[in-house]
């Protein structure tokens, strides 16, 4: 692409590169100058512009936008996703449905590394989106690009954006009760959450806090998954909830997340149903580490060990004044 200063009465067929103001028309960056715009231009003092000239090697910003775009759109799941139209070299990728998005992020950072005006931008991976969600965008900085280097970053885009949509339709909330019961608050903050993945919510509240009720609170569930969330955080494997899981002849899968807030969260499965311990912080709607886990659980895709290791970097962690141990204490005066 060739981009500098040009004498105006020669740019007919050019890019307008930069805004310019006849009075009060604008004629706005990015407009294909034709004679008509020439002359005014002319008549209003501008004897040059800064122009762009697409070349025979190159792809006009808003084709090469949308071809990335249908690789990622068409060639992937076009029944979950839609694009919009281009425009200044942009395409803006949408959910159709409700789920979780799964990057292939090594594919989109090679992709990304090809060349510098060809970009795309996606929200962060396992995000939870519903329909209508913003997913990606992608952005030609340039008025044109090398075709070649284009067909390299359309072919890399290729699947590297997927939608699993929710697999189960169903929860059962167990929660246990020692002195206070559990509130409506608490627990309507768990059913929106539970709405939100489409899933119907039963709840058995506030049994007694003790492994053998809870065991049978746990066998008489007829939910495609369970969450429990105890009286008294979890606070070992050996815990009640764990051990009434282990006691059934169920597994612990993971216990504690380096997520904060959420960090008391364990992971378990009994006769291939997903049971999911809540942390304390999932009775309030504020986003935690359980909302991570539960999204991904019910969309079918189960944290491995190393994702649940990525969990903590760039995550959730922050102070909030209502918390009742801070993370950081104030200074003490002497």
């Amino acid at each position: 692409m060739k981009f500098g200063m040009e004498q105006t009465k020669y740019a007919v067929g050019s890019i307008l590169a930069h805004s310019l103001f006849c009075g009060r028309q604008k004629f706005r960056k990015g407009k294909v100058l034709d004679q008509r715009d020439i002359k005014k231009l002319i008549e209003f003092g501008y004897d040059e512009v800064a122009t762009a000239r697409i070349e025979e090697s190159d792809t006009e910003e808003n084709f090469a936008a949308t071809r990335v775009a249908e690789n990622i759109h068409y060639n992937s799941e076009p029944e979950n996703f839609t694009k919009s139209t281009a425009f200044t070299g942009r395409v803006n990728i949408f959910a159709n449905n409700t789920g979780i998005i799964v990057l292939d992020e090594e594919k989109l950072t090679e992709a990304n590394s090809v060349d510098d005006m060809i970009t795309i931008a996606t929200i962060p991976n396992y995000s939870q989106v519903t329909k209508g969600s913003i997913v990606a965008t992608i952005k030609i900085i340039s008025y044109g690009v090398s075709t070649d280097k284009l067909t390299k970053v359309a072919s890399l885009a290729i699947s590297t954006i997927r939608l699993k949509t929710p697999k189960y339709s169903s929860a059962h909330l167990i929660t246990t009760k020692i002195s206070r019961g559990t509130s409506e608050k608490a627990i309507g903050a768990i059913r929106k959450r539970t709405d939100t993945l489409g899933l119907s919510l039963n709840v058995n509240k506030d049994i007694p806090h003790v492994q053998s009720i809870l065991e049978e609170a746990i066998t008489e569930a007829k939910s495609d998954i369970i969450l429990i969330l105890t009286a008294s955080a979890t606070s070992d494997i050996s815990d009640v909830a764990p051990m009434a899981i282990k006691s059934l002849g169920g597994k612990i899968l993971r216990y504690g997340i380096p997520v904060d807030p959420g960090n008391l969260l364990f992971l378990g499965e009994l006769n291939g149903m997903p049971i999911i311990g809540l942390p304390g912080c999932a009775k309030s709607p504020a986003i935690n580490g359980a909302d991570w886990v539960i999204s991904r659980v019910v969309c079918d895709h189960t944290p491995n060990k190393h994702e649940f290791a990525r969990m903590g970097l760039g995550g959730l962690l922050k102070e909030i004044s209502s918390r009742p141990m801070p993370r950081v204490q104030s200074r003490i005066r002497k």
